[in-house]
């Protein structure tokens, strides 16, 4: 989850690359394509789970059950199959059924697929591509409002949850005062630093306890290196 985190995080600041913010947008926009395959993929394991399940249940073990078909229907479709599998099964024709029904499998993830998603995404890909630099102004001109202070309403935009909880109690006077009112001003100086101090405090906390408990292991371990370098 941390990673995760931080590759969305460096995402997001890198929509503001000349060179590579570009290519960031475009990959959003053909993520909707992607989710789009995925739903197909999601149903195309289901239906084969079920068919599996109902024809090999008694048969083989890796249809055994539905969440057993499931994963056995995954493995084929990345690949990883094998026809030596049906090998044990006394029924000649299910051998055969059951041939066949990987083969179905291969050719629908494998080939139909795979095709599919790779034409879909390249054709997304070159339609943004020529708009590539218009999708990466347009980023910069949603951002601008939020990157830039405004001294009337910059601690509203600004301020991170949950500590905004404590805007609540000013956003009925910040409504109803005229832009760059003085108190409105003054009021948006106030929740900023209010905001900004509760924010420091916290982290100087944190940084305080997480000192208290190693400053006694930083003691022994300072006298364990003074009598080292006394030969005691």
């Amino acid at each position: 989850m941390i990673i995760g985190c931080l590759i969305v995080r460096l995402s997001i600041i890198l929509q503001f690359n000349e060179s590579i913010g570009p290519l960031i947008k475009i990959v959003g926009k053909m993520s909707m394509d992607f989710l789009n395959f995925f739903l197909i993929y999601v149903i195309l394991v289901a239906m084969f789970s079920i068919v599996g399940n109902i024809n090999f249940v008694e048969e083989l073990t890796s249809y055994r059950t539905f969440f057993d078909s499931i994963l056995t229907v995954i493995d084929a479709s990345l690949g990883t199959y094998s026809f030596l599998m049906f090998e044990k099964i006394n029924d000649s024709a299910l051998i055969y059924v059951g041939q066949v029904f990987t083969i179905s499998i291969v050719v629908s993830f494998n080939i139909l697929l795979l095709n599919l998603i790779i034409a879909i995404l390249a054709n997304t890909y070159t339609i943004f591509d020529e708009r590539s630099n218009g999708l990466y102004l347009s980023k910069i001109l949603v951002s601008r409002d939020e990157m830039n202070y405004d001294p009337s309403y910059g601690s509203f935009l600004s301020a991170m949850p949950p500590l905004n909880l404590i805007q609540v109690i000013f956003v009925p006077i910040a409504l109803v005062l005229r832009y760059n009112n003085p108190v409105l001003v003054a009021i948006n100086t106030f929740v900023m630093k209010t905001l900004y101090s509760m924010l420091n405090l916290i982290f100087f906390t944190i940084f305080f306890v997480i000192s208290a408990l190693c400053l006694p292991f930083a003691y022994i371990i300072g006298i364990m290196d003074k009598l080292r370098t006394m030969g005691v």
